[in-house]
């Protein structure tokens, strides 16, 4: 399966996604807050990392906070999904980490394959190259029953 930077965004920023990347409770300097997502920008890199650009709401305040960074992603166990590995933030970035960290946690929670999952198939990625614009994942699907509907 081929993605483009263009598929990723829009997948990000679906309904679907969306709703998954709002009210998420996190701590920003020792206090609980709560963010929504509202925008996120993907780009796929040379270097075989993704840069992550978002945008999040934080109820507490009603501000918008910018989130910055680039990560690797790996697949993750057995095959199950696609983690960000070895995130790095700009050297300007002055927000808390901890929502970038709840962002990244968000992101492979929505990346795992299983979510994907029907009675009776599965989905185990076996490789994922990242090159600019374009993510490529191969993988194999175990069908023990093909869905009736």
């Amino acid at each position: 399966m081929v993605l483009t930077e263009s598929d990723i965004n829009r997948a990000f920023n679906s309904e679907y996604i969306s709703g998954k990347l709002s009210a998420q409770k996190v701590h920003v300097n020792g206090n609980p807050v709560t963010i929504d997502a509202k925008s996120v920008e993907c780009n796929l890199l040379e270097s075989g990392k993704i840069a992550l650009n978002a945008e999040v709401l934080v109820r507490e305040t009603s501000s918008i906070e910018k989130i910055s960074f680039t990560a690797l992603p790996q697949i993750n166990r057995e095959g199950g999904g696609i983690s960000l590995q070895d995130v790095e933030y700009p050297s300007h970035q002055e927000l808390s980490p901890e929502l970038t960290t709840a962002l990244v946690e968000k992101a492979s929670e929505i990346l795992n394959l299983r979510n994907f999952d029907l009675k009776g198939m599965s989905l185990r990625i076996q490789q994922l190259d990242v090159e600019p614009s374009l993510l490529t994942l191969h993988a194999a699907a175990k069908v023990d029953q093909f869905p009736s509907s």
